[in-house]
């Protein structure tokens, strides 16, 4: 048993990211942050870990690098014990290394993974050129998607979309939102008829892109089921908003010749996408400005009739 729980491992917890995991998960992240710097010293003994810093890049995560005798340069992260960080693992499992790091342990008790660490490991945003990123961000978006197994058991984009529905019509401040969630909804059974349900990545974003060894692939899968052209939506919905609505065209014509659809298809998912994360983002009862997140909603359902 580690006893080393508050002193060294203590300062690898940044305040930052105290505050988002509080935000998200409320007061009973309370206990959990305060026994985090215990599960990060029991992972260290349980799989024999050194030279471990904090990564510089947290979400709602604690993400360490670290060195293991069996795996080498490997990736420790810890999580608030709920549903989406157990899907990741499963997902992780699943992919298998297909285009996404590989998973090499797993601790459901202590709600950590060790993973695979990528190198150089910069992520898409480094690419300064937009049109090099679309192609890259596209390539990868059509490989990723896998087969859905009999016993598979995933959240699904519609499973998501019913839940941002629900809570828009408890709890929405927005009519105007209201209506976008309504019409994406319609607009998500389009893109699933006559398509087959696939195993996703879910939120390919240009920070879940990260380079390794010449080659472009993903981290931190959401691991939600849907058609296989929801893949990009989270990396155009991210693009749109770096570059503007104007490279909604290219865009849309080069991911969609890529996963071999129409550009009106990826225009479509990329509306869906972005209506389901300005819902989760109004979830999280962050105090801010929606007039960006509503004109981008609103572009894009224009662009979808």
């Amino acid at each position: 048993m580690p006893t080393d729980s508050k002193g060294r491992f203590a300062a690898m917890i940044p305040a930052s990211l105290r505050q988002k995991v509080l935000r998200v998960f409320g007061p009973p992240a309370q206990q959990w942050l305060g026994n985090l710097p215990y599960l990060v010293a029991t992972c260290v003994e349980k799989w024999g870990l050194y030279d471990y810093e904090p990564s510089p890049v947290m979400s709602h995560n604690l993400v360490c690098f670290s060195r293991s005798a069996q795996f080498g340069d490997v990736v420790l992260k810890i999580g608030f014990p709920h549903r989406e960080l157990y899907t990741e693992q499963k997902a992780l499992a699943t992919f298998k290394g297909h285009k996404i790091c590989q998973i090499f342990a797993w601790d459901q008790s202590l709600g950590a993974m060790l993973l695979q660490r990528l190198f150089p490991g910069h992520d898409l945003t480094a690419v300064s050129e937009k049109s090099q990123r679309i192609k890259e961000a596209a390539s990868l978006a059509a490989s990723l998607p896998l087969p859905i197994g009999p016993n598979d058991e995933f959240p699904s984009f519609f499973e998501l979309m019913d839940s941002a529905l629900k809570n828009q019509r408890q709890h929405g401040n927005y009519p105007e939102m209201l209506q976008y969630v309504e019409s994406a909804r319609q607009t998500l059974n389009k893109l699933a008829a006559g398509r087959p349900e696939a195993l996703l990545h879910g939120d390919l974003n240009h920070w879940n892109i990260l380079n390794h060894n010449g080659q472009w692939m993903a981290i931190d899968p959401k691991g939600i089921t849907g058609p296989a052209c929801m893949e990009p939506a989270r990396f155009m919905q991210n693009e749109l908003k770096m570059s503007g609505v104007q490279s909604l065209e290219e865009m849309a014509t080069t991911i969609g010749a890529a996963i071999g659809e129409s550009a009106s298809v990826a225009t479509e998912a990329v509306f869906v996408d972005t209506v389901l994360a300005t819902c989760w983002s109004m979830e999280e009862h962050i105090q801010k400005d929606r007039s960006k997140d509503l004109d981008l909603c609103r572009f894009l359902h224009q662009n979808t009739r």
